[in-house]
């Protein structure tokens, strides 16, 4: 798709009574290219209200121009990042052949204005000179180009992977990652009393969280 630029404006977010809201005399510019595919997939990662003031401290409101009232609905924030993660989550479908739905998201074209989109059937219209609107360019030069999807094995996040054995999103959800198998399968040391030391395993039923540590019988209770 065409490259174009577009300068946007950020700054520290807070929540308040169901808006996002950010610090005007704190706001600075920059451009959005520069981004590339972390806004769309940073977006589609937003799931809660603190998620979208972390977003929008990051990279800005969705349709609120620099000039106008700092302020945007969380609520109108959360939908459209849940149709950008459905759409994602369509493309994603069809390259593991696990499909997640029905119909497609395309580009109609543009007004002078607005943006208009066709996703499952339904035609929607995004202010076309916005970062929402340059999130819908990026999922749709995702779709056209079948750029390979992966999901993040640790956070959940997509992203387009470097190499094909890719399984995580960036380096940090890596070492998380080996953090919770070294806590999977390393050995921990605990008193017997009288029967000297012994060993377990702490089985992870949850990577966030280990399970009550299963040890041999006649362990002592501590």
């Amino acid at each position: 798709m065409e490259t174009r630029e577009l300068i946007w404006w950020r700054a520290p977010a807070r929540l308040e009574d169901g808006y996002t809201i950010f610090d005007a005399a704190a706001a600075e510019r920059y451009d959005v290219q520069q981004a590339g595919l972390d806004l769309l997939f940073e977006f589609a990662n937003v799931h809660s209200a603190r998620d979208a003031a972390e977003f929008v401290s990051t990279y800005g409101f969705l349709c609120v121009p620099p000039d106008d009232v700092p302020q945007e609905r969380t609520s109108d924030e959360l939908f459209q990042a849940d149709q950008v993660r459905l759409m994602l989550g369509m493309v994603y479908g069809r390259q593991h052949r696990a499909p997640l739905g029905d119909g497609g998201v395309c580009l109609l074209g543009t007004g002078q204005d607005t943006l208009y989109t066709a996703f499952a059937g339904r035609v929607a219209a995004v202010p076309s000179h916005t970062l929402l609107g340059e999130i819908y360019r990026l999922q749709q030069a995702v779709a056209v180009a079948c750029t390979r999807l992966e999901r993040c094995l640790t956070c959940g996040r997509f992203f387009a992977p470097q190499h094909p054995q890719a399984r995580y999103c960036r380096p940090a959800c890596a070492k998380t990652a080996a953090k919770w198998r070294e806590r999977r399968t390393g050995t921990f040391t605990g008193s017997m009393g009288l029967q000297g030391r012994f060993t377990g395993v702490a089985k992870l039923n949850d990577p966030s969280e280990a399970t009550q540590l299963e040890v041999g019988a006649g362990a002592t209770d501590r």
